[in-house]
C-alpha cells in the first residue's frame, strides 16, 4: 500500500484533494511598489491544504495583476481578487472553479492547534486552544467572509502588531509568512497590485489526497500521539498503519 506521512499539501478538486510532497514551498511575488521580490514560505506541515491552494493559484497565474484593494494600518493589507485587476491583466484566469458543483472553488477552514497531530477544518478553534501558526507581522493568511469555508484566492499580508491582530487567532487561517523583503509589504498602500508571482525552485509535485474528517480526529485522539500517522491516498478513510 502507497502511504505518506501528514506532512503534505493539499488542493481542493472535485472528489478530494490534491497534494504536495514537499512540507514547504516558496512563491516569489513582485509588488508593484519595489523593484525587489517579496518571498513567501508557505507552510505545509500545519497548513496543507491551504497552502497548497495557495500554491495552486499561483502557478495558475490568478494572482498576477490582482490589486491590494483593502489596507488598514497596523493591521493587513489584503488582495488576491481577479475582479480587482487592471485591464493590462484582463487575459489572465479567474477564480477556479468547482468541477463538482460548478461554482468558485472555495477551501475548508483550516487550523493546527498546539499539541495537536492534525489540524482542525471547517470551524474555529475553540476558546481553550490556541494555532500553532499566529498572527504576527509578515504571516500570510486566508481572507474570507463570515462562512468559516468561504476562502478561495484572497489572501492578506499581516502588517500589524500581534496587540493588533491577535483576536483573528484561531478564526481566520495563517499558512506561510515572508522570509524576503517584508518592508516592501508594510509599505503596501491601496492601489498597489502584484506583478507576478511565481514558484521558486524545484517546484512542487501535485497527488490525490482526501484529508480526514473530524470523527477520525477524535479516533486519532484514543491513541497514543507519539506515534507516526499516515494516509492512504487512495481512500476517504483516515488510515493508522
Amino acid at each position: 500500500m502507497r502511504v505518506v506521512l501528514l506532512c503534505v499539501f493539499a488542493v481542493n478538486l472535485a472528489g478530494g484533494f490534491l497534494t504536495m510532497k514537499s512540507k514547504m514551498a516558496r512563491i516569489a511575488m513582485t509588488l508593484s511598489n519595489s523593484p525587489n521580490r517579496v518571498v513567501i514560505e508557505v507552510d505545509g506541515v500545519n497548513a496543507p491544504i491551504t497552502s497548497a491552494n495557495f500554491v495552486d493559484i499561483v502557478n495558475n497565474k490568478i494572482y498576477d495583476g490582482t490589486v491590494f484593494f483593502r489596507v488598514i494600518d497596523d493591521f493587513v493589507a489584503q488582495g488576491g481578487d481577479p475582479a480587482h485587476r487592471g485591464p493590462e491583466y484582463s487575459d489572465l484566469p479567474g477564480v477556479p472553479m468547482d468541477l463538482e458543483t460548478g461554482r468558485d472553488r472555495t477551501i475548508p477552514l483550516e487550523i493546527r492547534a498546539e499539541g495537536e497531530p492534525l489540524p482542525e477544518y471547517r470551524a474555529p478553534l475553540s476558546d481553550d486552544k490556541q494555532p500553532v501558526l499566529k498572527h504576527v507581522k509578515g504571516a500570510v493568511a486566508m481572507a474570507r467572509t463570515n462562512d468559516p469555508n468561504s476562502a478561495s484566492t484572497q489572501f492578506y499580508f499581516v502588517t500589524g502588531s500581534p496587540d493588533h491582530t491577535r483576536h483573528l487567532d484561531g478564526s481566520y487561517a495563517v499558512f506561510g509568512h515572508v522570509i524576503e523583503n517584508i518592508e516592501a509589504v508594510l509599505r503596501i498602500k491601496k492601489g498597489d497590485f502584484i506583478e507576478q508571482a511565481v514558484v521558486l525552485p524545484p517546484g512542487c509535485d501535485l497527488e490525490e489526497y482526501i484529508p480526514p474528517t473530524r470523527q477520525d480526529l477524535e479516533k486519532m485522539q484514543q491513541v497514543n500521539h507519539h506515534r507516526f500517522w499516515r494516509f492512504s491516498f487512495f481512500s476517504k478513510n483516515l488510515k493508522i498503519v
